[in-house]
């Protein structure tokens, strides 16, 4: 479940809430003399400031907890400033602000230094630090870093609350990256869950969290568990926030099951309840529903729901998920036939790409915004002259509006082709590799055949026994064709074998210098490649036929894989090996 479950808890926030609305009615202690808040204000303060934030009620937080701030900064009360600094830049965060964001960091940054010894406050701090890295800058390396310190104070802290949410944030960071290791982490999470002093709120997030990746690695039946103990949760409790991330996992979940019916019921509640969610879910609800439409080949459609999130996106300022959206809008329209939209999108796409990747992105672009003031002005300064100018300028300007809308569309043009000669490229060279690995792999076959025949007695001594038996796996996937087996795993690989996953995963990483997952995935792919290339009507297949058929469970696994192997997506492998072939000629036996 890759693609189809890409569904993200949305990146994870402190629970907070406004001092004077707290549920609990819990009560703030007066004041010490010197205008500072005392040890029991500030405890206080971080257990009434949640309700809020379960109730999505982020503009009151802001309300709330700003005076606070201005008042210890103009009494310098260190620990005061940080708790509520950190609180109000958190709720600026989940609404999208990121300049407000860095606007409070930096306020309170001169004061980090000394609350240094106060482990609950550390952890918001870092939770706050390693999100804004995540969401303005998508620097999954800060954001990991900073996730990993907070761990350590919150658990320092015996704050069980907030070490689940850095730790669903960094399974998340694992999750978009594709990587089926953060189900570790999401497992630690629920781990914690369990202790008796974890609120519900969080709880249920473990919940989903658990779901998530379960369904990332195609463990279906064990994702679903936990996701209906979530839902039970979120329905008790009243958990509005997390209605559209249940719902959305339900249609991912039945979409990987083949019931198409219920995925489609799931995916509208999703949206129906995304209002509540924020930006990144919400963004994501349309991508993953455009996923399902375009795959069971309604492109219109699946056109108009990325084109929705995308909307979302621009709208919060959200970076999350806009790459994926501005490729399957291109990738869309080149489906219908659309190649000038199809150009124009892969054109912003990889604009979105370099302005991500490059350092220097904010100082450029304010360097061209203060570019762009300066000629503003000296333009209103020359207005009446241009008036008197104009009509002589008609014709030029005419002739340059000409120029500029042939050069846009050149450039448009000149893209699309670069993106025809990178994916031909891409599938000269997997083709390429195709036609050196077969032969290899019937050398190593003779190899292990003659091998067998000279020396029979003696297994699993060093790298003898890893050669071995790694050529054991070989012949099962070449011959047997195991691959294709959707419960593959490497228990079952072993015990097919009659050994333990241990020999069976060092064999793989030893003989291979790969996982046992990827290596999977290229038998799996390379059988795919085949099927696409072929001119008859097996070419035409469907691609769920071909997930289906090479072993996954779904056909976004297969989508991901794919890419990952060759390059491009299968639609595009397809069309680039049948041109590739027109232009070849036949080839004779």
């Amino acid at each position: 479940m890759k693609k189809s479950h890409r569904t993200t808890i949305p990146i994870l926030c402190v629970l907070i809430c406004a001092l004077m609305l707290c549920p609990t009615g819990c009560r703030q202690q007066a004041s010490s003399d010197n205008g500072k808040q005392t040890r029991e204000e500030l405890d206080s303060l971080r257990q009434s400031f949640r309700y809020f934030n379960v109730e999505g009620q982020y503009d009151s937080i802001i309300s709330s907890a700003r005076p606070i701030l201005m008042k210890a900064l103009d009494g310098q009360d260190t620990m005061t400033v940080l708790l509520t600094g950190a609180y109000t830049a958190q709720a600026f965060l989940t609404m999208e602000s990121m300049d407000s964001v860095r606007h409070y960091m930096n306020l309170i940054g001169p004061y980090r230094k000394g609350g240094g010894k106060d482990p609950s406050l550390q952890t918001v701090l870092f939770i706050v630090e390693g999100l804004s890295h995540l969401k303005a800058e998508l620097n999954y390396s800060l954001a990991l870093e900073s996730f990993t310190e907070g761990c350590k104070w919150a658990e320092a802290g015996n704050d069980p609350d907030n070490h689940i949410v850095l730790l669903a944030n960094i399974a998340h960071i694992f999750y978009v990256r594709g990587d089926r290791h953060g189900l570790q982490y999401a497992e630690e999470a629920y781990a914690i869950s369990r202790d008796q002093a974890v609120e519900d709120f969080p709880r249920c997030q473990a919940h989903l969290l658990m779901a998530q990746m379960l369904l990332l690695s195609d463990r279906t039946q064990e994702a679903a568990a936990y996701l209906n103990d979530a839902r039970t949760m979120i329905e008790e409790h009243q958990f509005i926030s997390l209605i559209s991330i249940c719902r959305l996992l339900y249609a991912n979940m039945y979409q990987s099951n083949g019931d198409y019916f219920q995925a489609e019921r799931n995916y509208q509640e999703a949206m129906r309840w995304g209002k509540y969610a924020e930006a990144g879910t919400a963004t994501m609800i349309y991508l993953d529903y455009g996923d399902f439409l375009r795959m069971r080949g309604m492109p219109g459609k699946a056109l108009e729901q990325y084109k929705a999130g995308l909307g979302i996106s621009y709208k919060n300022n959200s970076l999350e998920f806009r790459r994926e959206l501005l490729s399957n809008i291109s990738d869309t329209y080149q489906t219908l036939g659309d190649r000038a939209s199809a150009a124009e999108y892969s054109y912003l796409y990889k604009s979105y790409v370099d302005s991500i990747s490059s350092l220097q992105k904010e100082q450029e672009f304010n360097s061209q915004l203060l570019r762009y003031s300066q000629i503003e002005h000296e333009h209103e300064i020359q207005a009446k002259e241009l008036a008197l100018l104009q009509a002589r300028r008609k014709s030029s300007t005419a002739i340059f509006i000409s120029v500029i809308v042939v050069i846009i569309a050149l450039s448009l043009y000149i893209l699309y082709i670069r993106q025809r000669r990178t994916n031909r490229l891409l599938v000269t060279q997997y083709e390429t590799y195709m036609q050196r690995l077969l032969p290899m792999d019937k050398n190593n076959h003779t190899a292990k055949e003659e091998h067998d025949a000279s020396d029979t007695g003696i297994q699993n001594q060093g790298s003898t026994g890893e050669q071995e038996l790694f050529a054991r796996i070989e012949d099962l996937m070449r011959k047997d064709k195991i691959y294709r087996q959707k419960d593959l795993s490497l228990d079952r690989l072993a015990e097919i074998l009659s050994t333990n996953r241990t020999y069976a995963s060092k064999a793989i990483n030893s003989c291979a210098s790969q996982t046992f997952f990827n290596y999977v995935d290229m038998y799996r792919i390379r059988e795919a490649v085949m099927i696409l290339s072929d001119e008859s009507e097996k070419g035409n297949v469907p691609f769920k036929y071909i997930a289906d058929t090479v072993g996954y469970n779904s056909v976004q696994v297969f989508y991901r894989s794919f890419k990952r192997e060759t390059g491009c997506s299968p639609g595009q492998y397809r069309d680039e090996a049948r041109r590739l072939r027109k232009e070849r000629g036949p080839i004779e036996d």
